[in-house]
């Protein structure tokens, strides 16, 4: 889950609710001692303060053990910090003392997809559908499950119902267009326009949702993947040229840039492609192989045409 989730969910236990069980009206003062160690970890990760942010939390979960908020921030320091079997632990904790809750169970999912075990996570989505089918983050947990799995009709169906309920979560756009191309790789080429298409409509979601932020370069190279399958190569070259303006030099890629490029006709653009590929790749035997082809293309194509009086 993203960072900010969990500032938001220390900065209401800052404020004194507690967002898993019900505080009483009287706490004890250990909860309140616990709460207030709490907030403090939230500053010190505000500034960037992990490891005192880490014994702010043991701190409180010492000082008040059946504080499941204390044990929920804890498990997200840890994890941050590369302790993800003691995170997971955590949240298991916080789960037996605030009860099977939703949120817990995702994150504990998503914990444990992470960290490969996928029966585990597949466990948690199921539960979390079955307490909460109208939130939209146990429906995306299972459909990161199938796509664990390669299920990627499962996948889909599942990213569907997550977008349904929420669709301003560009992570799951982006996720669904992996889902809808890895799913056409799997289909005869004449079967395959439907999914890529659809692809292309969740990247453009996705790009929609930055909200006028430039993305990086592999939206760029993945776009321009998808129209090389539909064989439309113009607009192909012009994903790749916008990728390698942020500094896109990946040989296979440029490889297939300069094929493109060949494929519109292209061919003195496709012969600069591959020479500065090879200066990046210079062993690279497929670009030296296509650069020997078009360049004797050039050749013949000059030689056809009468001297210039």
């Amino acid at each position: 889950m993203a960072r900010w989730v969990w500032v938001a969910v220390l900065a209401l236990a800052a404020g004194g609710c507690a967002l898993w069980v019900r505080r009483p009206s009287s706490a004890p003062e250990e909860l309140l001692l616990s709460r207030r160690l709490t907030a403090q970890a939230l500053g010190a990760w505000e500034r960037g303060d992990l490891d005192l942010a880490h014994r702010l939390l043991q701190a409180a979960v010492k000082q008040c053990s059946y504080d499941p908020d204390a044990r929920i921030q804890l498990a997200e320091v840890l994890w941050h910090l590369g302790r993800r079997h003691e995170a997971r632990e955590q949240i298991r904790q916080a789960i037996s003392l605030a009860g099977p809750e939703p949120e817990l169970l995702v994150r504990r999912g998503e914990m444990n997809l992470a960290m490969g075990q996928v029966e585990q996570a597949w466990q948690d989505a199921q539960a979390a559908i079955a307490l909460a089918p109208k939130k939209a983050e146990p429906w995306a947990l299972r459909a990161q499950v199938w796509a664990a799995l390669g299920r990627w009709d499962r996948a889909l169906a599942d990213y569907c119902q997550a977008l349904h309920r929420n669709d301003q979560r560009p992570q799951w756009w982006k996720e669904l267009a992996g889902a809808y191309w890895n799913h056409a790789q799997r289909l005869p080429p004449n079967q395959r326009p439907k999914a890529l298409y659809c692809c292309l409509m969740a990247l453009e979601q996705w790009e929609e949702l930055l909200q006028g932020k430039e993305p990086p370069l592999e939206h760029w190279v993945q776009k321009g993947q998808v129209y090389a399958q539909l064989g439309r190569w113009e607009d192909a070259v012009a994903q790749w040229q916008r990728a390698r303006s942020q500094g896109w030099s990946d040989p296979a890629g440029l490889l297939a840039l300069a094929q493109a490029q060949a494929q519109l006709g292209q061919l003195p653009q496709a012969q600069a492609t591959l020479q500065a590929l090879l200066q990046v790749a210079p062993q690279y035997a497929p670009a030296h192989e296509l650069l020997s082809q078009i360049t004797k293309v050039i050749q013949i194509t000059q030689s056809s045409y009468p001297p210039k009086r």
